[in-house]
């Protein structure tokens, strides 16, 4: 009984899709920030005392808001690297 079930939770597995995600390249995001963002604004924003951003979900919906603000296209992989460099270099929320 025991080999059964193994095996059907083996092909059960099998049978599910694979989702691949890119891996975030946080380098990227710290050239789409300089390219993009510390024109308009320094790093200032994002060590100040008073923070409008809270969590790692407000810094991608802050990251977003930005980006519309002036009219930047960026694929949601870019906005993704550039809301993971943010994060890991002065944020340090937990996900």
């Amino acid at each position: 009984m025991l080999k059964i079930s193994s095996a059907l939770i083996v092909i059960g597995l099998s049978m599910v899709p694979v989702v691949s995600q890119a891996a975030v390249d946080i380098k990227r995001g710290e050239e789409l920030l300089q390219q993009r963002c510390y024109g308009c604004h320094g790093e200032d924003v994002y060590v100040r005392e008073k923070r409008i951003v809270k969590d790692f979900p407000g810094l991608e919906k802050r990251v977003r808001f930005c980006t519309q603000q002036v009219n930047v296209n960026w694929f949601d992989d870019e906005i993704t690297d550039v809301v993971e460099f943010l994060n890991s270099e002065y944020y340090h929320f937990k996900k």
